[in-house]
């Protein structure tokens, strides 16, 4: 299997696809370049203490949505 993308989410695939049985995955790359997308921010929710714990370099406790008026939505 390929995985196009070692960031967050395309090493989480890997993982979570390793896990499972004995598959080979192959994780790819875009060289550097002005083609290469700029660094993205990854998050998720859990509750609990899970496999993603030892990447985390900052938390939440909570999340507030705003609306297009500005205001909080409940």
């Amino acid at each position: 299997m390929i995985v196009v993308g070692g960031g967050a989410a395309g090493l989480s695939l890997a993982h979570r696809i390793t896990a499972t049985g004995p598959m080979s995955v192959t994780v790819v790359e875009p060289p550097d370049g002005p083609a290469r997308p700029p660094e993205r921010t990854w998050c998720y929710w859990d509750r609990d203490t899970g496999d993603l714990d030892a990447a985390v370099t900052a938390s939440w406790p909570r999340l507030r949505v705003h609306g297009a008026d500005g205001r909080p939505v409940t």
